[in-house]
């Protein structure tokens, strides 16, 4: 999918605003997924799920790297003295939690995943039996592990407490430079929506025999 050039007017609105409008198809086609949709319904195999567990593992490993490098980053520009209400802090502080979120989701995704995997021989030996006792093909994994996961209060609380501190930090950005700030980060948000969506696994709904 091409992603939309990005905008010359500099946005009046909060930046994390702005950038959910750029491309709406792009941003659903990252967050709405087959794969997201049978996730919820209970009707992934073992075998999908297994596969986006190696994967997620590298990408939350991804992030540790990242989260480094932002640390390394604030660290060289805090001031010498700062309250520790500043925004310096805040951004700190922001970065530490989810270094530690990031970390409690690897040992998550490895005790569940273990789990499951282990589980998949279980699946093989039950199909062609006929019939069947009702249970999600995954086990009930994601809806009893991963969904509450993802939607807890605490991680949705975390999500717009960073939203609020992207949104902070636009605020400070000096008026002569926004513009070429502005098309900087229109691009970045576009490369995330364009990484997001293929991370997810694809999945055939035909071929799983899910197909109307």
């Amino acid at each position: 999918m091409t992603s939309p050039s990005p905008t010359t007017n500099t946005t009046s609105s909060p930046l994390t605003q702005h950038l959910l409008t750029l491309s709406p198809t792009l941003f659903t086609a990252a967050t709405q997924t087959p794969f997201l949709r049978l996730s919820g319904q209970g009707k992934l195999s073992k075998a999908v799920l297994e596969k986006w567990l190696r994967d997620d593992r590298l990408y939350a490993q991804s992030y540790l790297r990242f989260s480094s490098l932002l640390l390394s980053t604030l660290a060289r520009n805090l001031p010498r003295e700062v309250k520790r209400e500043a925004l310096e802090e805040r951004l700190v502080d922001a970065v530490l939690e989810a270094v530690v979120g990031i970390r409690r989701e690897l040992g998550f995704f490895e005790d569940v995943g273990g789990e499951y995997a282990r589980g998949f021989l279980e699946e093989k030996e039950e199909e062609g039996k006929e019939g069947g006792n009702g249970e999600d093909r995954d086990g009930g994994a994601l809806r009893r592990e991963f969904i509450p996961n993802w939607t807890s209060g605490e991680f949705v609380g975390f999500v717009e407490r960073v939203g609020g501190l992207v949104d902070e930090v636009w605020e400070g950005v000096d008026q002569g430079l926004r513009s070429q700030a502005q098309v900087g980060l229109e691009r970045l948000w576009m490369d995330i929506l364009d990484v997001e969506q293929m991370f997810w696994p694809v999945v055939d709904e035909e071929e799983m025999g899910l197909g109307e």
